[in-house]
């Protein structure tokens, strides 16, 4: 069944790329059939975020002209689709609105990574997803941004999954009960703040694939099993497992 799922933030810099490929790259170690699609187009970063940066067609090539999006899908070697978006300099005269064909023949699971801010090319991409997940970090700058983001998601009805509060400490920062209550969603993931996400991403690898044990990894992979309506259960002896690898 199709099923468009957009993670969106208020601004950049708070973690939605990664936070959107170890989504969709947890689904797919999962057994979903899954598809990630990078819709910030004038500041596209998620194939970086593999090691990826020339592909030969990008989801600009889709939205501008007869290319099929089958043939602009490039399969990572995890086995994760990814449709890319060009990184060059180069001027595309694209409407984000016409990816909705595209996502109408997909049979399967899609998520998007998508534009930061309460943007217009946010405002189109809203409009494509079945379904949003709002990333925040825990102040209030960030969650009073967030605000804007779920607003215009309401404006439009489409339905909001929940909030995601990423790279959380324990302290000098807003609770959990708290945001809920401000923002009036629920929170659906605390993912706490972990140097192993920065390695991750030295190392061009999704963390769940990169330390499958690490605190931001486990709480990743419980997020995306509630997506999919299935229940995750952390292997035994994480600790051990933590140290010895």
């Amino acid at each position: 069944m199709n099923r468009v799922i957009g993670v969106f933030s208020s601004k950049g810099g708070v973690g939605k790329t990664t936070c959107a490929l170890n989504i969709a790259m947890s689904l797919h170690d999962m057994g979903t059939d899954v598809a990630l699609i990078d819709c910030d187009l004038k500041n596209s970063n998620l194939s970086l975020h593999l090691g990826l940066y020339d592909f030969p067609l990008t989801v600009q090539d889709v939205l501008e002209g007869d290319v099929n999006y089958l043939d602009a899908i490039y399969i990572h070697s995890s086995g994760l689709r990814i449709l890319p978006a060009s990184i060059t300099l180069r001027e595309f005269k694209t409407e984000i609105s016409k990816l909705r064909n595209t996502l109408d023949n997909m049979n399967h699971h899609v998520v998007l990574d998508t534009p930061p801010g309460a943007s217009e090319e946010a405002s189109s991409v809203i409009q494509l997803c079945d379904e949003i997940m709002v990333l925040t970090t825990p102040n209030i700058p960030s969650i009073t941004d967030t605000m804007k983001t779920i607003q215009m998601a309401k404006d439009v009805g489409k339905k909001i999954r929940g909030v995601i509060i990423n790279r959380a400490e324990k302290k000098h920062e807003i609770k959990k009960q708290d945001i809920e209550k401000v923002l009036g969603l629920p929170v659906l993931a605390v993912i706490p703040e972990d140097r192993n996400v920065r390695k991750s991403l030295h190392a061009n690898t999704p963390v769940v694939r990169f330390k499958p044990h690490s605190p931001s990894s486990i709480a990743l992979k419980r997020l995306s099993a509630g997506i999919i309506q299935r229940e995750y259960s952390p292997p035994r002896f994480l600790k051990l497992r933590r140290l010895f690898r």
